[in-house]
């Protein structure tokens, strides 16, 4: 059988890795990767939201590979997320 979430020792080619900690309201997110494995996984978390003024906040870290995406497309993920 196989653990985790790497099955067969591959990635899924369209797979993202989220996290959610609902109990944290964060600035920063470091998430570990290991290039030498391939890892090239964009990796995305969200935190706790909260109010600030009449805006309601998410704080998210994306973490990416820049052989894969721009700072431009995430900009892009970003803005569609802010309603």
């Amino acid at each position: 059988g196989t653990t985790g979430l790497n099955k067969g020792g591959t990635f899924h080619p369209n797979a993202i890795h989220y996290s959610a900690v609902p109990w944290l309201v964060f600035t920063d997110m470091k998430h570990p990767t290991n290039m030498r494995s391939g890892d090239s996984v964009p990796k995305i978390s969200t935190g706790k939201y909260f109010r600030e003024g009449e805006k309601l906040m998410l704080p998210i870290s994306v973490t990416c590979h820049h052989g894969l995406m721009d700072g431009y497309h995430v900009a892009k993920f970003i803005e569609t997320l802010d309603l």
